[in-house]
């Protein structure tokens, strides 16, 4: 089979986060290809340096990278997918939740799409080992995705 690289790119409201995908024609299943910390923004789909431990200095922010490969598309190739990200604090609370909704055109073939999220760590209540939900949602298809992962904040205020 022969693949097409799609470069798809859209800047979302919250924080300083970019969605970008790379078309792979193939079959693939839904599913997540990687979650991970990063040391800084990546620069590109896989591209980033893994954060140690996946722990921060408190004012730090964290950088959250979620691959997610297979997702399908409609009848006019668009691929919709929802993001939220519920992050809880040391303490057991709720801290943020985060949602936001993308969509690309032209998205032939499965795809691999990836988000990097920012978090920052200056609005954090307290050091400690914080918890993220996340959950992908195929909105062409209703499947779901989800996955925790921790991060801690070491340092005070």
């Amino acid at each position: 089979m022969a693949s097409r690289r799609h470069t798809l790119a859209a800047t979302a409201t919250l924080g300083a986060s970019i969605l970008a995908g790379c078309g792979i024609l193939g079959e693939t299943e839904f599913d997540f290809e990687e979650v991970a910390f990063a040391a800084a923004e990546p620069t590109d789909v896989g591209e980033f340096d893994e954060q140690p431990d996946a722990t921060y200095e408190m004012g730090t922010p964290v950088w959250l990278y979620v691959a997610v490969v297979g997702a399908e598309t409609d009848d006019v190739e668009t691929a919709t997918l929802g993001y939220e990200f519920s992050i809880g604090a040391p303490d057991g609370t709720q801290w943020q939740t985060i949602t936001e909704e993308e969509s690309w055109q032209d998205a032939e073939g499965d795809l691999i799409l990836a988000i990097w999220r920012r978090i920052e760590t200056a609005e954090a209540p307290e050091p400690g080992s914080y918890t993220v939900d996340i959950t992908v949602t195929n909105a062409v298809t209703g499947e779901e995705l989800t996955r925790t992962a921790e991060f801690t904040v070491e340092g005070g205020q």
